[in-house]
């Protein structure tokens, strides 16, 4: 009984985010007794820590203690699949489901796995299956949908995310289902940006500047260097800086570098480039809102994508500005009105919107050109690229 009051305290510590004091507590257990249960749990809490070599070692200690509980195994292969072992991975999801067939999560986990591996058409059949054995759940509707929308059967697409907001409703399968469906709206909710980058952050700049021909950073570059004539700026902040592309150049014209992003995955890889002074995970506009630091110079590169109304952001950079300080971002380009939310999931804006903004918050556009952004679909996405004096 006593033993059962402190596993339970254990994952209390673990679910709130006191991961070293439920570390702690879980070691104090295993030293009386090395359980395999106990073990399991200890792998969860290194996972969750970061710890992930001794995750593992935690995990297999589990396992060859006992090779029947199918939870292990998933458990295991889940952490296979963060480490990108995807074969280890499938072999440990299986071996879960060969111990108990009807393991949902375990099923819903193999799932995930075909969609890293963009087998969208092969990870069907176990989608169905995964409806069958519990109709109760969201995940099974939501990854069906899924697979169709990755295979552009959009109608089908619609069916099955709608049947999964019925049973949970999740805010980033209602952005995509509004996607689908043409609706307008200002901005991208942010748990749909911070899903989409800590998922894509893996092989996002190989993905980006290989397939996709990416020209952002190398545009920003030229427009500053083109455009602006001081060379050397104070303070720089890179806003929506993902995983650090322009922080090759910018960390060369910054006496300090700043860089801010939802993503927790796509701020691991800036760091690792060690080209940033600071990176700060958070929404940029709060950041904007509370800070009293004053920048020289403000890059927002492919970020504007991902909001329709700029019109706060604009006036946030400009109550942060210091003296002779630049505004230099990109947009995709719109014909007609102000903004749209593409059918690509993506806002567009046009020029004169954008004009009027800086016209508003008394930018001056000193340079702007039209640009390739990338290519999509063998299409080149027309955008522009403004240099602003504030």
């Amino acid at each position: 009984m006593k033993e059962n009051k402190s596993i339970n305290e254990v994952i209390k510590l673990y679910k709130t985010g006191n991961l070293k004091k439920a570390k702690e507590e879980i070691d104090r257990l295993l030293e009386k007794d090395e359980n395999s249960e106990f073990l399991n749990i200890k792998g969860i809490i290194l996972r969750a820590n970061g710890e992930l070599r001794e995750s593992l070692i935690s995990y297999n200690r589990a396992i060859s203690i006992n090779s029947s509980e199918a939870t292990y195994f998933n458990n295991r292969g889940n952490l296979y699949r963060e480490l990108e072992n995807y074969k280890k991975a499938l072999n440990d999801f299986n071996k879960a489901l060969d111990l108990d067939p009807k393991f949902f999560d375990a099923l819903i986990n193999l799932i995930l796995l075909e969609h890293d591996k963009e087998l969208y058409k092969e990870s069907e059949h176990l989608c169905k299956e995964a409806i069958k054995i519990n109709n109760d759940r969201s995940e099974g509707y939501k990854l069906l949908g899924i697979s169709y929308l990755n295979q552009k059967k959009i109608s089908s697409a619609i069916e099955y995310l709608e049947k999964a907001q019925k049973i949970k409703f999740e805010t980033v399968v209602q952005h995509q289902l509004d996607i689908l469906n043409g609706k307008q709206k200002k901005h991208t909710p942010l748990e749909f940006i911070q899903n989409t980058f800590n998922s894509y952050a893996k092989n996002f700049d190989e993905h980006l500047i290989q397939k996709l021909k990416y020209n952002g950073p190398k545009l920003i570059q030229f427009s500053i260097e083109s455009s602006i004539q001081k060379k050397l700026f104070n303070n720089v902040i890179d806003l929506g800086c993902g995983t650090g592309l322009c922080g090759d150049f910018l960390s060369k014209v910054s006496s300090n570098l700043h860089g801010i992003d939802i993503s927790f995955n796509m701020l691991k890889k800036a760091k690792d480039k060690n080209k940033y002074n600071e990176l700060i995970k958070g929404d940029f506009l709060e950041y904007l809102k509370k800070t009293e630091n004053r920048y020289d110079l403000f890059i927002a590169c492919d970020v504007f994508i991902y909001t329709g109304d700029i019109d706060e952001t604009f006036k946030l950079i400009k109550k942060t500005s210091s003296k002779e300080s630049y505004f230099v971002f990109t947009t995709e380009l719109l014909k007609k009105g102000n903004y749209n939310l593409d059918s690509s999931g993506r806002f567009k804006h046009s020029e004169n919107y954008i004009s009027s903004i800086c016209e508003e918050n008394s930018m001056e556009i000193i340079n702007k050109n039209n640009i390739n952004l990338r290519i999509e679909n063998d299409k080149n996405i027309n955008g522009q690229i403004y240099v602003t004096k504030l």
